[in-house]
């Protein structure tokens, strides 16, 4: 984009005017050279008109002069100008009839007025247009300038051209990602036109002049990845592209933006493409602030969790080493006999050394539970979680008399989730089916799985005394609690874990007394 004049905007200064008033385009030129081409047109006219006494040659500068002066004077001018030229042509014409009589009069007259009608005419309105051009223009530079959007405006012709003659679509994809340096012989080929004054500020540059240096200088690596999609948009002829990436300003900072492409119908128009940034750094750390509270929140209701069964995991972990300490003592009677009974004691040590494994895994287990990690999100077979967390409950349920059912889908049901953060879910519900049906004499609690459609569903019922309206209205709100004790966080926390996973955990009350809570998480990709 050429450098367009701001000192014509209304309210914006300039390089050489502080005020900022835009006069009509038409008006912007000095008036000196207008009036002096006009004097100049009148004198020759004069003298063409009465010295040849050729009506045409006389008519053609009438026009000439009245189409320069639409060039160089304004509407006012014209129309002087035109004026002008209407009173040479009469006189003209009021010199002829004294020379020559009526009879010298000819067809020429009339013609000479209608074609300083039609030029006329044809000048005012090529002069509406010129404004209405000017004033486009400079509407669109304050736009340019004045939005609050990072906006680049890139030839990107020698780009179109090159993938025009490359291939498409995800065979593109593949080569770009197989030949980086292809990627790069693309960017070398962009043209930085011009840059708004947010992508200034967005670049954390001096000048303008730094903003509009190679693109690759400001690229990451996320940014050349993005940049190869965005080349893969333009061959496939998508009428837009928008994607999240990360820029390196010109301080050497990181920033992640939105980037929003509207390509052109034609390919011609490539020479003047915008490219709109967003800048969403503060949001996206926003978003990892709360992720990072969320998973120490998560942390402390593992822990309360965790705290609500102490017993029975002292129960799980005495198991073992219950059995290790008798087999290892079973190992040393069938070694201390007179005759050593060595497949006897290699047998007990084989099951010490099986117990001692177990009593490993339930450390393990109740370890991760309690310590603080990043989420990690894997494909896992939501029967397999629900085992591994029923295997730190199976005191806690034996221990209350509840009778626990099993139906769980027989085809695996593939998730994408964290195992820990799954458990904590299913023993978050499972404690308090349990809690809800304390006092009760019979305690049943089924937990369900199948899958539905595209996703898989988790159902954990109970017989307790249900749930009441004001309770399911508020039910998943943080701190809100119907226990005796209850922090509150245990269900809204509960909740977020699932909704991490593009999931939905709700809860509605049983027919026939008691709660159910369902868990739907969609279904994962497998590579089979």
């Amino acid at each position: 984009m050429k450098e367009a004049r701001t000192d014509y905007l209304p309210g914006v200064p300039g390089d050489g005017d502080a005020g900022g008033t835009m006069p009509p385009p038409a008006r912007a030129l000095r008036r000196g050279p207008a009036w002096l081409g006009l004097a100049v047109g009148v004198s020759g006219l004069l003298a063409i008109g009465v010295l040849s006494r050729i009506g045409l040659t006389a008519t053609a500068a009438y026009v000439l002069v009245i189409l320069l002066m639409a060039e160089l004077a304004g509407r006012r001018g014209l129309y002087l100008a035109a004026a002008g030229c209407v009173a040479l042509a009469l006189f003209d014409l009021v010199v002829t009839r004294a020379a020559t009589g009526p009879d010298g009069v000819t067809w020429h007259v009339p013609l000479t007025f209608l074609c300083i009608a039609l030029a006329t005419g044809l000048a005012a309105w090529r002069q509406n247009r010129s404004c209405v051009t000017a004033w486009e223009q400079d509407r669109y530079r304050h736009i340019f300038d004045r939005t609050g959007i990072a906006i680049w405006e890139q030839d990107l012709s020698a780009v179109r051209r090159l993938l025009q003659a490359d291939e498409k679509g995800t065979a593109l994809q593949a080569r770009l990602r197989e030949q980086p340096e292809l990627v790069e012989n693309y960017v070398r080929r962009v043209r930085i036109l011009d840059a708004n004054a947010a992508a200034i500020r967005l670049m954390r540059a001096r000048s303008r002049a730094e903003v509009l240096q190679s693109l690759g200088a400001f690229f990451t690596e996320e940014t050349w990845a993005t940049f190869a999609d965005f080349l893969v948009a333009i061959s496939e002829n998508r009428p837009s592209f928008l994607s999240e990436t990360t820029i390196r300003t010109a301080t050497g900072e990181r920033r992640h933006v939105i980037v929003d492409v509207t390509f052109p119908r034609q390919s011609e128009a490539f020479g003047s493409v915008l490219i709109g940034l967003v800048d969403v750094t503060d949001r996206v750390r926003a978003e990892r602030a709360l992720e990072q509270a969320r998973a120490e929140l998560a942390q402390v209701a593992r822990a309360a969790t965790l705290g609500a069964f102490t017993t029975s995991i002292a129960h799980e972990v005495n198991q073992p080493l219950t059995g290790v300490v008798t087999n290892g003592e079973a190992a040393l009677r069938w070694l201390s006999r007179e005759a050593p009974d060595l497949p006897e004691a290699v047998s007990c040590l084989t099951m010490v050394v099986s117990e001692g494994q177990r009593a490993a895994q339930i450390v393990q287990r109740i370890r991760r539970m309690t310590t603080r990690t990043a989420p990690d999100y894997v494909v896992l077979d939501l029967n397999a979680v629900v085992g591994e967390a029923l295997a730190l409950l199976r005191r806690e349920l034996s221990g209350n008399g509840v009778t626990l059912t099993l139906d769980l889908a027989r085809a695996p049901l593939p998730v994408m989730a964290d195992r820990i953060e799954l458990q904590q879910v299913l023993i978050n519900l499972a404690i308090n089916a349990i809690q809800a049906m304390q006092g009760q004499q019979s305690r049943p609690l089924l937990i369900r799985s199948e899958q539905v459609g595209a996703t898989a569903c988790l159902r954990v019922e109970d017989r307790g005394p249900g749930l009441s309206g004001d309770a399911l209205r508020h039910l998943f709100d943080p701190f809100y609690t119907t226990k005796p004790g209850g922090t509150g966080i245990g269900l809204s926390i509960c909740r977020s874990i699932v909704e991490a996973c593009d999931g939905s955990l709700r809860a509605e009350a049983r027919e026939g007394g008691g709660a159910v809570f369902t868990v739907v998480l969609p279904l994962a990709r497998t590579a089979g």
